[in-house]
C-alpha cells in the first residue's frame, strides 16, 4: 500500500509576472537587497542596523512576437505595476527553440516619508 502524502503548502505552478507588451515572460529571478549602516555601542557590538537603498534586481527570460524591438539597456519598462530600469540584455538563440532575450532589471524602492 503506497502512503500518502499531505501538505499545507499550496505551491504556485509557473511565472506570475505579466504586462510586457509584445512578449511572454518565462522565468522571473528575484533578489532583494539594501544598503545597511551600524551603530556600535562602546564595547563595539552592534546595538542598531540601519536598512536604507532597497532595490530588487530580476533576470527573466522574455519570448518576443516577431516585430516587437528587443530591450534597449538603459530604457524603462513597467511589469506588474513596477517600473524597472533595464541594465543588461542576452539574446539567446538554438536550434530547437525560439528567439528569446534574457534581461537584467533593477527597481528601487521608493523612500516613505
Amino acid at each position: 500500500m503506497a502512503d500518502t502524502v499531505t501538505t499545507t503548502i499550496a505551491p504556485v505552478w509557473g511565472v506570475t509576472k505579466s504586462g510586457v507588451s509584445g512578449g511572454i515572460i518565462t522565468d522571473w529571478e528575484e533578489n532583494g537587497e539594501a544598503q545597511t549602516a551600524y551603530v556600535q555601542n562602546e564595547q563595539g557590538a552592534t546595538v542598531y542596523t540601519k536598512v536604507y537603498d532597497e532595490k530588487k534586481t530580476i533576470t527573466c527570460t522574455l519570448v518576443t512576437n516577431g516585430t516587437a524591438a528587443a530591450p534597449k539597456v538603459g530604457s524603462q519598462v513597467t511589469i506588474d505595476s513596477v517600473l524597472y530600469t533595464v541594465l543588461g540584455v542576452r539574446l539567446i538563440q538554438n536550434n530547437q527553440s525560439v528567439q528569446k532575450y534574457s534581461v537584467t532589471l533593477e527597481a528601487w524602492k521608493t523612500p516613505s516619508a
